[in-house]
Formats: C-alpha cells, sequence, structure tokens
C-alpha cells in the first residue's frame, strides 16, 4: 500500500515538473527569456541632405523596428559616384544609398529591385502613388521597381521683382517671346558693347548653370530629342537644331537677344549680385540666393514655354533611394526605403528640404508658401531623358553650346556631331 502510495507521489511530481517546464516554455510562467531579433544597422548613403533632414525620419523608423539602425552619411555630389561605384566593387558600401535620375541608365545593375512578395506593393500602386517622370524612369519593362524618388525638382524661371517693376513690366513673362520682349527692355548695354546689365542669362555652358538641363527642356518643348529603349537608337532633328539656334542666340552680339557674354558670373551668383534680370534654376537654388542676398525681390514663375504649346513641358530631376545587390539585409533595407516615402515621411522630407514632392497625394495638398507654388504644379507635367552617361552627356551639352556661341560651328554642325557622339555611348 505504501509502495502504490509513493508510485503515485512521484508520478504527481514528474507530471508537474512537466507541466511546469511546458508553462515556462511558453511563456505563461516566468522563468524563460523571450528570443529578440537579431539587431540590424543598415547604411545610408547621401548627398546633398544634410543630417537634419533626415534626423526625425530616421528616428520614427527606428522607433517602430526597434532591432533595425540607420547610419546616415552625407557625401560631396562632386565625389559621392566614384567612392559609391568603387566600394559596390570591392564588395563593400551601403546598404541604402540615393542615385540621381541620370545614373539610372549607368547604375541600375547594383541595385536590388523591390521583392513586392514581401510588402503587398504593385506595380500600380506605384504608377498611382508618384509623377510619371520617375514612374517612367524607375519602372522597368518587366515591372521591377528600381527605387523610389525623394522629390520632383523641375526647372523655373526666378525674376528680380525690383529691376521689372523699374521698367513697368507688369506680367510674368509665360512664354518664350515673353521672354524675349521683357530681356531686351532689361538689358542694358554700354557704349562699347560691354553689358551692364543682362535681361536674362541664356547662351553660354561655360558661366550658366543648368545648361544641360536646360538644353535638354528646350529640346524636350520642341520634340527634338527622341531616345527608343528598345533599339536604343537617339535622334536629334530639326527642331533639336532650333532650339540650340535659340539658346545660344543670347550670346551672340549680332542677335536681338544677345543679352550674355563669357565674361559674366556664374547665372545663378550674377542673379544674387543683381547684374541680370532673370535666370532659370532649380527650387533648390532659392536657399542658396537667400543666403547670398537676404534682400534679394525673387520671383519665382513656371518655366516659359513655347507660344500656342498643348501641353506644358519643363526638366525635371530627383534623387531616390535604393538598396544595393550586395546589402545582406536587402528586405529591411526596403521597409526603410517605403516607411520613409510614406505620405507622412514624406511630407516631412518635403518640409525638411524645402523641395517639391515626388508623390501625387503630397503635391495635392498644395505648396506650403506661394513661391513654391509653380514647382508644385510642375512635377506633374516635368519630363526627362535617360542619359547612359551623366558626366560624358554633360560634357557633350557644353561643347556643343560652346562651339555655337564661339562661332565655331554652326547649330547643325553641333547637333550633327551631339547625335553622333551621343549614339557612342549607348551600349
Amino acid at each position: 500500500m505504501n509502495q502504490n502510495r509513493s508510485v503515485i507521489y512521484i508520478a504527481i511530481g514528474v507530471g508537474a515538473v512537466i507541466i511546469a517546464l511546458v508553462l515556462i516554455f511558453t511563456g505563461i510562467l516566468p522563468g524563460r527569456k523571450e528570443s529578440l531579433p537579431e539587431p540590424v544597422a543598415l547604411e545610408f548613403w547621401g548627398i546633398r541632405d544634410e543630417d537634419d533632414v533626415w534626423r526625425d525620419i530616421i528616428q520614427n523608423f527606428q522607433n517602430e523596428n526597434r532591432p533595425i539602425t540607420i547610419n546616415y552619411q552625407r557625401f560631396d555630389e562632386a565625389t559621392y559616384e566614384e567612392i559609391l561605384v568603387n566600394r559596390i566593387a570591392e564588395g563593400r558600401g551601403p546598404d541604402i544609398f540615393m542615385l540621381k535620375n541620370e545614373w539610372i541608365a549607368k547604375h541600375r545593375d547594383k541595385t536590388v529591385p523591390l521583392p513586392k512578395e514581401f510588402f503587398n506593393y504593385s506595380t500600380v500602386i506605384f504608377k498611382n502613388t508618384f509623377v510619371d517622370a520617375a514612374v517612367s524612369d524607375l519602372v522597368t519593362p518587366e515591372g521591377d521597381i528600381t527605387g523610389v524618388p525623394l522629390f520632383m525638382d523641375s526647372l523655373l524661371l526666378f525674376y528680380n521683382k525690383d529691376m521689372a517693376n523699374a521698367a513697368a513690366i507688369a506680367e510674368v513673362p509665360r512664354t518664350w517671346d515673353d521672354v524675349l520682349e521683357q530681356a531686351r527692355r532689361l538689358t542694358k548695354v554700354t557704349s562699347s558693347g560691354d553689358i551692364e546689365r543682362s535681361g536674362f542669362a541664356l547662351g553660354r555652358a561655360q558661366n550658366v548653370e543648368h545648361s544641360f538641363e536646360i538644353l535638354s527642356a528646350l529640346f524636350l518643348q520642341q520634340q527634338g530629342i527622341a531616345f527608343d529603349r528598345q533599339t536604343k537608337r537617339i535622334a536629334l532633328g530639326d527642331r533639336a537644331r532650333d532650339a540650340l539656334a535659340f539658346y545660344t542666340s543670347f550670346a551672340d552680339p549680332r542677335s536681338r537677344n544677345f543679352s550674355w557674354t563669357g565674361r559674366m558670373p556664374n547665372s545663378i551668383d550674377a542673379f544674387a549680385e543683381e547684374r541680370v534680370a532673370m535666370v532659370i534654376g532649380f527650387a533648390r537654388d532659392l536657399k542658396r540666393l537667400r543666403a547670398k542676398n537676404p534682400h534679394l525681390a525673387i520671383g519665382v514663375a513656371a518655366l516659359p514655354q513655347l507660344k500656342d504649346a498643348r501641353t506644358p513641358v519643363t526638366y525635371g530631376g530627383y534623387l531616390f533611394l535604393a538598396v544595393s545587390k550586395l546589402s545582406p539585409n536587402a528586405v529591411r533595407a526596403w521597409q526603410f526605403i517605403l516607411a520613409s516615402t510614406a505620405p507622412e515621411e514624406a511630407l516631412r522630407y518635403a518640409q525638411n528640404a524645402a523641395l517639391p514632392p515626388a508623390r501625387r497625394d503630397i503635391i495635392a495638398l498644395g505648396a506650403p508658401q506661394d513661391e513654391f507654388d509653380p514647382s508644385y504644379r510642375q512635377t506633374l507635367f516635368a519630363k526627362n531623358w535617360q542619359v547612359p552617361d551623366e558626366r560624358s552627356v554633360r560634357g557633350l551639352f557644353q561643347e556643343s553650346i560652346e562651339s555655337v556661341s564661339s562661332g565655331v560651328a554652326e547649330p547643325t554642325q553641333a547637333i550633327n556631331r551631339l547625335q553622333q557622339r551621343l549614339q557612342q555611348l549607348l551600349p
């Protein structure tokens, strides 16, 4: 009898121990520590944006995703591309990096596209969310999403309000014909033929900032450039010649449009110094202009268009976030990109960076200040074209402009040579 009782007590004790271990193991009773996800540190490289642009965006993401930390590092834009390419070639580099839209064709093979199956995110959603220029660049023919745009900054016309008022110019120029008429009224030429004050900064490449983008915009407005992605053929026709002739006419002393010379300073600097009445720039140039001259009366208008143009066109540039093909944490990296470009954080970025957004829903909210209204409206019809190699193409455009403005070549010759050289750059 006593032996039977002992067996029963032992069985009960063993059973109690087993039950306790099960309860501890499952976490019902204390005694077992929950295993936490492994910490992940993502390296994030960028250009232009100071740390304070990203500080809150990164902190908000880290608060919601405790195991993940984001380390942002800003680089000098002049050396960034070379450093990035070299690090990736060495098998290192960041998990997340910014790229310019002009770098897409050259560096797409260094990225890993969005793993849509992990995020329930489709190409249709992307196309409905972002502006057309970014969509056409970042979505491949196969439907892969290369990256996500941070903003869409398009060419604008800046004009000096005080100079316009003094010349009794009441209306903002809306067409190139308007620009020509107002530039003639605003340009002051000395008796010796030197320009004392320029009405409009255009005509050269060496001292006209954004000359590549401006001439590209004129090509696109004139429908003078065609690039077939399938055949990889580029065509510059008679309209491209007309656009180049128009551009360079402002540096031709024989032209009625003459208002700029190679002796003038950089166009944006000249505008800040009130040596030119009108200049073309991007929204990101406004901060620089105000820093150089806080008292400058800046007027901001949409890029002028061809008279009777059915559809407005301007050149749009942007930075986008992409994930390195070498990243061991590609899904986590894409998680950060999607979170940081969601509506709330995209709005925060637009405010912090003072740049027009690339998201349609943020654009629909309207510009936070009147001077940003033209850039917000233009994002929807901004265009660009995929250059094979930005540095080389910029050099070719500048060479073409300077060859005509200096009298070395006629516009037709310059365009023919430009087309040949561009075609040679294509793979």
